[in-house]
């Protein structure tokens, strides 16, 4: 009896520690409309990016951290503080760079959900 209970135990520890290792993100999402911003950012004007990406090799985005650091690779301007909202209909991440208080000279870059940067909206 004392060996089962001992492998019981042993057993709820291992999957414990597994537990562990699982990626978790406590970063706050909002959600909006990829398709709303695709039209509006549609023509290449200045400030706006189609191509010529960093990130063109697929990586898994399972949540918001990661999409945070797949953006990091993309991004140009110095900056302080980031938002992040996820399309569920389109499965697009939006990460928004910007200097808290300061007005323009963000960049927002939007990731589709195996990490490929699909536009770059410069702020003035």
């Amino acid at each position: 009896m004392k060996k089962i209970i001992c492998f019981i135990l042993l057993f709820v520890f291992l999957l414990m520690l597994t537990g562990c290792n699982q990626t978790k993100s406590n970063i706050e999402v909002s959600s909006f409309s990829y398709s709303e911003h695709s039209k509006i950012y549609k023509d290449n004007n200045p400030g706006i990016k189609h191509d010529g990406f960093k990130n063109t090799n697929e990586s898994q985005i399972s949540n918001a951290a990661d999409a945070l650091e797949r953006a990091k690779i993309e991004c140009t301007i110095d900056w302080d503080t980031y938002h992040i909202s996820f399309d569920n209909e389109s499965n697009v991440w939006m990460i928004s760079f910007y200097t808290e208080g300061m007005l323009g000279g963000d960049q927002v870059i939007y990731l589709d959900d195996n990490g490929k940067t699909l536009l770059i909206v410069y702020g003035e």
